[in-house]
């Protein structure tokens, strides 16, 4: 991983961690940890994607990406969304049966509707 830097980027609630470790659990940790990025998205303008990084794969070369360590999983984030997510929250938001990661995130501006998509300031 490139750019690896003891600084904590955002953080990790323990709901969160113990949900992407459980997924390394079952894919025999052949995934070491998790990509956060953006993309143009929604009536707001962006969404959050996340990506799981594979053991065997090489790391992305085109975009530079700052890598932290939580306990034992790699959190990588491009370096040009840095000022998009620093400090906020990754958590496991649950309704019914599905589970999924969410950045709960005070340098966004506005969010739309349904929560989905939401504005840089």
């Amino acid at each position: 991983m490139n750019n690896m830097t003891n600084l904590v980027l955002i953080n990790i609630t323990k709901a969160a961690y113990e949900y992407i470790h459980e997924i390394i659990k079952k894919n025999q940790n052949n995934i070491i940890g998790i990509n956060i990025n953006i993309k143009k998205s929604g009536c707001a303008g962006f969404r959050y994607t996340f990506n799981f990084i594979r053991e065997n794969e090489k790391p992305n070369t085109t975009i530079k990406n700052i890598s932290f360590k939580h306990k034992n999983i790699i959190f990588s984030i491009p370096k040009t969304i840095i000022h998009v997510v620093k400090n906020a929250t990754l958590d496991l938001e649950q309704k019914g049966l599905n589970k999924n990661l969410k950045l709960f995130n005070p340098n966004i501006k506005t969010t739309c509707g349904c929560g989905e998509s939401f504005e840089i300031k």
